[in-house]
């Protein structure tokens, strides 16, 4: 496996804090936030396109975080736990470091 500066961080990050989800990795990367906006058009309804903003942050680089998230745990480096909070909704995915 090819370690990446990348890699290194968020092992580095996991191993200082613990158990944490993807958005909380991306804050500590200090990767930039935005307010999630969604353009819906009605083409059957001949109204015009609305906006749709939700009240939550994403961040720019969640995916290359993933990408790398997914390597790390395919080589064996970390493991993740699937937690729901009894809510509607895709529940939250924390990940931490293997100890070896």
């Amino acid at each position: 496996m090819n370690w990446t500066n990348l890699r290194k961080a968020i092992i580095m990050i996991l191993v200082e804090n613990g158990e944490m989800s993807r958005s909380d990795i991306c804050r500590r990367l200090g990767y930039e936030s935005y307010i999630y906006e969604h353009i819906q058009s009605y083409p059957y309804k001949r109204q015009p396109k609305s906006r749709y903003y939700r009240n939550v942050k994403q961040y720019k680089k969640r995916t290359t975080v993933y990408d790398n998230l997914d390597t790390l745990y395919q080589a064996g480096y970390v493991k993740y736990e699937i937690v729901s909070n009894g809510k509607r909704g895709r529940p939250t995915t924390y990940w931490s470091v293997i100890e070896k």
